[in-house]
């Protein structure tokens, strides 16, 4: 289920990272706002595809290294990683969103994005809960 969680963000992000790229090539180049909340859902994505990597090799291997410290220790490193990459997902979110409250773009663009990133980031909270409650079993 927690993997799942993860292909669901990294799907969400890619769709909300294209929207907010098509926005971009509408407004003028002059809106540094809407590059920046380009460039940041672009690394979240690359965060939540990293993670999602991450926890497919925990998965394909976790059974038979939790027979020993060592591979268990490795487990909670990669878990650590894992978690470290979405909650920095979270952060780009936040800060694009952020930009576009602290500059406004336009009421329809502002309150467009601040729906759609907004919504990414529930999901990225939620799948990080999942996370780290996997991670506390490693």
């Amino acid at each position: 289920m927690t993997l799942s969680r993860v292909v669901v963000n990294l799907i969400e992000a890619n769709w909300t990272a294209d929207y907010v790229t098509a926005i971009k090539n509408k407004i003028s180049a002059k809106d540094v706002v809407v590059r920046d909340c380009v460039e940041l859902t672009k690394g979240a994505v690359g965060l939540i595809r990293d993670s999602l990597d991450e926890m497919k090799m925990v998965l394909k291997s976790s059974g038979a290294r939790r027979r020993n410290e060592r591979g268990r220790r490795n487990i909670r490193f990669e878990m650590s990683n894992v978690q470290t990459w979405m909650s920095a997902a979270i952060t780009n979110q936040d800060t694009c969103m952020e930009g576009f409250n602290d500059v406004q773009v336009g009421k329809k663009v502002d309150d467009e994005v601040s729906e759609k990133v907004g919504y990414v980031v529930k999901l990225i909270s939620n799948a990080l809960s999942l996370v780290n409650s996997f991670a506390a079993d490693a």
